[in-house]
């Protein structure tokens, strides 16, 4: 049998990124949650209710990230795997708050600002 190298590599690099939850920790609200990594986006297969953004915006149980201070790699070794690493940023909550705050004081909220790290 006769295998690709090229379908094998994007099955092992999608398998790391569904496996694989970091720790995150807002530099805002100090709150560390365990959340996907950025390339991973869970609502796309996984319909839960909690993970539904509300009325505000924000989900009941908030695992989104709204700007990474630095993108988890996509190669991981096989320690990472098994511990998660911890990365810092603003989480989604917390720019959702800030904007709405900005915007009822009348300035405008940088949104470049809270825009995740391009991958």
């Amino acid at each position: 049998m006769c295998l690709r190298e090229e379908p094998l590599a994007a099955v092992y690099a999608t398998r790391t990124i569904l496996e694989r939850l970091v720790l995150f920790d807002c530099s805002v609200c100090r709150e560390v949650f365990p959340t996907f990594h950025p390339a991973y986006d869970p609502s796309q297969c996984v319909d839960l209710h909690l993970l539904r953004r509300g009325a505000h915006n924000v989900a009941a149980l908030n695992l989104e990230v709204a700007k990474w201070e630095t993108v988890p790699p996509f190669e991981a070794s096989p320690e990472e795997l098994l511990v998660a690493d911890m990365y810092e940023g603003t989480c989604w909550a917390c720019h959702v708050d800030m904007k709405s705050q900005m915007e009822a004081l009348g300035g405008e909220y940088a949104e470049h600002c809270a825009k995740a790290v391009p991958l």
